[in-house]
């Protein structure tokens, strides 16, 4: 029948060539120049950017007395009543929030999509792998306040294996206070600090003479409002390199913060109780305020860790990366995530994100040592073939995102984002 009038049918076979040619590489672990197969020009218009795909957003119920029926309820569960009270609407692509406060988790609804962009792959069959979203998510607390998502970058691709055998399952850990691990003499008789313990002569020997109770120390700058000088998150981050060395495996500092102190911006070290002290030069431009709001620990160490490739040899088309996010929490007036009625500022956290496994543990949650959250995920992976053609149906990506002192205290929020 021909094409349409107007339609560019170079650009259409132009296109196809791209595919097939990437496609081609990540099978075979070939290294041709796709963007010069594509049209014959090295005019960067055929690269592994560009993917994506929606997030599958259907939702069943679970318990009660209609398992496996439609809902739309995803928070309420209302629509899959009655029934026990485990009864609950739970969406195929989802974040699951967990506290202290909300053991059994609170559900939303991950709408939106997924961003991929592969980098270019190797005689091995590896590339590098970067994630992004489609679109700003919106997560919203009835009768509290709405999380507003967004992708601000910032962050390390992560790795794709196209012919398989590299590990790529993930663990995280987060400690509210590590300088307790180290610094803080033992406050109860039967379990004081240990001079002796592995953790705390490994920092006497990454900062020797140090001396203080948390990670101000004895910096007097660290006490004094408005003085840049202040090297708390410094101290804060080299506590949490010698915590995370100090876990099995092969774990490495992900994010850490002295909390009291702002962090990026304009205002960055400076001392904070709330965190409209660090909201300058609007909030692309923000600093955040580490702990609560007001702060609740001023002095913590907060410490996040990774490993990657926790597990075993993953298979063909796994993946780990990362996705920068800042989130706002806003008040539930007007129109939501406009920027205005903020109430907290969270800055840029590196979301990780895998086809594979990924366990989480949250340790000293609420600044208590006998508060732990754990969580776990699993993704699923298609094959590096599939994914550059653009046919993602089945991809799922597990990850996981912790703050700490927030609206409903330390939580921990599971997100597992389908592709329909």
């Amino acid at each position: 029948p021909g094409l349409a009038p107007g339609v560019n049918a170079a650009a259409i076979d132009a296109a196809i060539e791209c595919r097939v040619c990437l496609a081609l590489n990540a099978l075979d672990g070939l290294t041709r120049n796709c963007d010069l197969f594509d049209n014959g020009v090295a005019d960067g218009s055929c690269d592994a950017g560009g993917l994506s795909c929606q997030h599958n957003v259907e939702a069943f119920c679970e318990g009660g007395d209609t398992p496996g029926a439609d809902c739309t309820d995803v928070f309420g569960s209302s629509d899959c009543l009655p029934g026990a009270p485990t009864a609950r609407c739970n969406p195929i692509s989802f974040a699951s929030l967990e506290s202290t406060s909300v053991p059994n988790g609170l559900n939303f609804a991950l709408i939106g999509g997924s961003t991929f962009e592969v980098g270019e792959v190797d005689p091995n069959g590896v590339a590098s792998m970067e994630c992004g979203l489609t679109q700003p998510i919106g997560l919203v607390i009835p009768s509290l306040l709405v999380a507003c998502l967004t992708e601000v970058g910032g962050c390390d691709p992560g790795v794709i294996d196209c012919d398989g055998g590299t590990a790529l399952d993930l663990d995280t850990v987060h400690h509210h206070t590590v300088d307790q691990l180290m610094v803080l003499p033992g406050s109860d008789p039967n379990d004081p600090l240990d001079p002796q313990d592995p953790l705390v002569l490994a920092w006497q020997t990454a900062e020797p003479g140090f001396q203080g109770a948390d990670c101000r120390g004895v910096d007097q700058a660290c006490f004094v409002t408005n003085d840049p000088s202040c090297t708390a998150n410094e101290t804060c981050a080299a506590m949490c390199d010698v915590y995370c060395a100090s876990l099995p495996g092969n774990h490495t500092q992900s994010d850490s913060g002295c909390e009291g102190f702002c962090r990026g911006g304009t205002t960055d070290r400076e001392l904070c109780t709330l965190d409209t002290e660090c909201q300058q030069g609007g909030i692309a431009n923000s600093g955040d305020c580490i702990g609560g709001n007001p702060v609740a620990h001023a002095g913590s160490c907060t410490c996040d860790c990774l490993e990657v490739g926790s597990g075993g040899p993953s298979l063909a088309g796994a993946f780990w990366c990362q996705v920068g996010i800042q989130t706002v929490t806003e008040a539930l007036t007007g129109t939501l995530c406009d920027g205005n009625d903020i109430i907290t500022i969270i800055g840029q956290q590196c979301v990780v994100r895998t086809t594979e496994t990924i366990t989480n543990t949250v340790l000293y949650a609420e600044d208590d040592k006998d508060n732990t959250l754990n969580q776990f995920d699993q993704g699923s992976r298609i094959s590096c073939v599939d994914l550059l053609a653009g046919n993602t149906s089945g991809l799922a990506q597990a990850g996981n995102q912790t703050s700490y002192d927030g609206d409903l205290g330390d939580s921990a929020t599971r997100t597992v984002q389908v592709c329909q």
